[in-house]
């Protein structure tokens, strides 16, 4: 019984998976909220009138923007799926990503275009015409920079008040696929049709490591862990680097056919899109959710017969820091950050009692209500949350 008891516990600790959510877009016009491990659907969005090109979750778990083959991009509230605003562009949106404090976005349009919204009342602030059509764009914590890449082997990082490029990378062969900055935007991460994936740091351009794959990449994701980074590629299989040594840890027989992959929050494990088996060229219809450690799929969602373009986890755990709002309006941002990123000390001011939260839902300490200057020079990993109340907001930690 003691040896049943044993064995019983390490099965457990094993096989414990932390509990996300997920939101799928596809061509049914449907946005559905999954939850992993278990493949559970949570909730369907209805509202879109045409394929669902692009999405993205807030940094806080509360909020969802996505886009449509009919040029729409909507803001919704997630925990009641109500629409909060609605804007019509002039072309098909490719990328959108939110600023670290959920009050800005950018938005990557195939036309040429980055465009940064306000998120209260849906107002673009700043309107950028690039010199190459893109395949997406990503921008940095404040909204203030944006990388763009597209039908070109470059890469071009814009000042986007001044609507300058500071700089252009430029390394690739062939026209770049994907490009995003890394957790604490220090570095970037690229991949292209040259069949390579190049990480860059961003202070001077240079190309730090390129990591070489069998044919052209389709998509890639980076992690910042508390050993370092480690980054997915996918290309004729989906590989698993770590980055300080460009050492690949892992390959995985994963086809991916224009789709995307992604780590989850806690880095154990990757979301990919994938098609059925029987017709890898066809189109994506299946959601597949696999541990890093050995490749094993242990979720599957499918599209109901639909193909699937876009997705993105909820960052906020089922457990831990979950805010699960319930009022009808925007987040008041009512406690102060700063700065944000940090290096050694995190200066917080919070009107209620809080607490800072690793990525995965570990408590690093609590906080009373008041003012603090935290000494956070030996804090390991890259990205934190601090939560007080209802309100979550996210911290990057620069090393």
């Amino acid at each position: 019984m003691r040896y049943l008891s044993i064995i019983l516990f390490l099965y457990l600790s094993l096989s414990a998976e932390n509990t996300y959510y997920i939101m799928t877009g596809g061509n049914d016009k449907l946005l559905k909220y999954w939850q992993v491990p278990s493949g559970n659907k949570v909730k369907e969005l209805r509202g879109h009138t045409d394929g669902i090109t692009a999405l993205a979750i807030s940094f806080n778990g509360d909020y969802l923007l996505s886009a449509d083959l009919d040029f729409n991009l909507k803001y919704w509230r997630l925990y009641d799926g109500y629409c909060l605003w609605t804007i019509k562009e002039d072309e098909i949106i490719k990328s959108i990503s939110f600023t670290t404090d959920d009050k800005y976005a950018i938005i990557g349009i195939r036309t040429r275009k980055i465009h940064r919204y306000r998120l209260l009342d849906g107002v673009c602030l700043n309107k950028i015409r690039t010199g190459f059509p893109l395949y997406g764009s990503d921008g940095n914590y404040d909204g203030s920079k944006a990388i763009c890449y597209g039908d070109t082997n470059c890469i071009d990082y814009w000042s986007i008040p001044d609507s300058v490029v500071i700089r252009s990378f430029n390394g690739h062969t062939g026209d770049v696929i994907q490009a995003i900055f890394s957790q604490n935007d220090e570095y970037m991460l690229s991949g292209s049709y040259d069949k390579t994936v190049k990480f860059w740091r961003i202070s001077d351009g240079t190309c730090i490591r390129t990591l070489t794959n069998q044919s052209p990449v389709g998509s890639i994701d980076i992690y910042l862990a508390p050993d370092g980074y480690y980054a997915l590629s996918c290309a004729d299989i989906t590989r698993y680097w770590r980055m300080s040594d460009g050492v690949c840890l892992k390959s995985y027989s994963e086809l991916v056919y224009k789709g995307e992959l992604r780590f989850s929050p806690d880095g154990k494990n990757a979301a990919v899109l994938s098609p059925n088996p029987n017709f890898p060229n066809a189109y994506n219809l299946y959601l597949n959710y696999y541990r890093l450690s050995d490749g094993n799929v242990f979720c599957s969602v499918k599209g109901d017969n639909y193909a699937l373009y876009a997705f993105a986890f909820n960052p906020v755990q089922e457990t831990g820091y979950s805010t699960n709002q319930s009022s009808s309006s925007l987040p008041a941002h009512s406690f102060s950050i700063s700065p944000n990123p940090f290096s050694t000390r995190l200066s917080v001011s919070l009107p209620s009692s809080g607490a800072i939260y690793s990525l995965t839902g570990k408590l690093i300490m609590k906080l009373p209500k008041g003012k603090h200057s935290i000494d956070a020079s030996k804090w390991r990993e890259g990205v934190y949350v601090v939560k007080s109340g209802m309100e979550c907001k996210r911290v990057v930690k620069i090393r």
